[in-house]
């Protein structure tokens, strides 16, 4: 019909994978872990947080598109289980074989960047999702469409290699 638009809206956390620079665990993660570096993460390191893994994000984009029952809703897309910020970065110095080591940015440090680098003011602006648990119920996708989610072992191996090759 005329004037109206078959949309369905898919949410992701903050997300990780092969080829992502810029994000949370991007790569002022992924370098340092591979040097065996302290990694800059946000927050409170020891809470549960979602992380969404690029390559399941698209698959449920893709799958969104293409099944009518998705049009009209917003979902949550899938993801690994949460785990905490510590635990995450853990898991990728074990990909690597190096002892774990992480430095996260207080809330001043950033508003003293901020001022010198509008890229870290709008981090500021989301800091409150690694200043509190942050989960995400992807349940309402799996009920409809089944679990897709890579599990978060395979998802850090496959993103932990790519930044070998490419960083």
């Amino acid at each position: 019909t005329k004037g109206k638009v078959r949309v369905a809206v898919g949410r992701a956390s903050d997300f990780f994978g092969p080829g992502v620079l810029m994000s949370a665990m991007g790569a002022q993660v992924l370098k340092p872990v591979l040097r065996g570096k302290a990694a800059g993460v946000l927050g409170n390191t020891d809470l549960p947080h979602t992380y969404s893994y690029v390559p399941d994000i698209g698959r449920a984009l893709v799958l969104l598109g293409e099944r009518e029952e998705a049009f009209g809703e917003i979902w949550h897309l899938p993801s690994a289980e949460a785990v905490s910020t510590r635990d995450l970065v853990t898991m990728m110095f074990a990909e690597v074989g190096k002892k774990p080591k992480m430095r996260a940015a207080s809330k001043w440090m950033l508003q003293f960047v901020g001022v010198f680098n509008p890229m870290v003011r709008e981090v500021i602006e989301m800091l409150y999702e690694f200043e509190e648990p942050f989960i995400m119920d992807n349940s309402k996708f799996t009920n409809a469409f089944g679990d897709i989610s890579t599990p978060l072992p395979q998802a850090l191996q496959a993103t932990v290699d790519w930044f070998r090759v490419n960083q």
